[in-house]
């Protein structure tokens, strides 16, 4: 399944076709969300291609129970609009000076180590916010659903990202 997009469904409703078999796009990403709850940090992650609506949510909700019953580093939903920086700790200012000492926040990766980032949208994904999850896939801190919801004719997220997922 490397290498092929799975796809929910699109406006026009029509399913994929490999040679002249039908293929359920629901079955086949069943299949790729089912061989990445068993082991998602060393998967790495998942491309899901698919409009927002009741089967990706089945599919999702599925995948969350799945993965939180092996996982200890939960589940975690990252909008595509984050800002870079924000994943990284920072000193926050406002404490420090309450406190008289340096106070460090933790970042949003700091947080979701070991758990499945969930980057909705990630057609959108900034080319800074790309590159620091891949940074952090590349280094096993977590594992990533792209739920992606472009068109067939548009670009879908970089190859900064699609090439460190173990399925398309």
């Amino acid at each position: 399944m490397t290498g092929e997009s799975v796809s929910l469904g699109s406006p026009s409703g029509a399913a994929p076709v490999r040679g002249a078999q039908h293929i359920d796009p629901v079955d086949d990403a069943l299949r790729a969300l089912e061989l990445f709850s068993l082991s998602p940090l060393a998967l790495g992650g998942v491309h899901v291609r698919g409009w927002h609506g009741p089967r990706r949510q089945a599919l999702l909700g599925w995948l969350r129970r799945a993965c939180l019953a092996g996982a200890a580093g939960g589940w975690h939903v990252l909008p595509h609009h984050t800002e870079a920086d924000q994943l990284d700790a920072v000193t926050d200012l406002a404490e420090s000076l309450r406190q008289g000492r340096p106070v460090v926040r933790a970042g949003l990766l700091d947080r979701f180590a070991g758990g499945v980032v969930v980057l909705q949208r990630a057609e959108r994904v900034s080319p800074g916010l790309a590159a620091r999850l891949a940074s952090a896939l590349d280094s096993q801190r977590i594992a990533l659903l792209a739920l992606d919801e472009s068109l067939p004719d548009e670009d879908g997220p970089g190859p900064v990202l699609l090439d460190r997922l173990a399925l398309s």
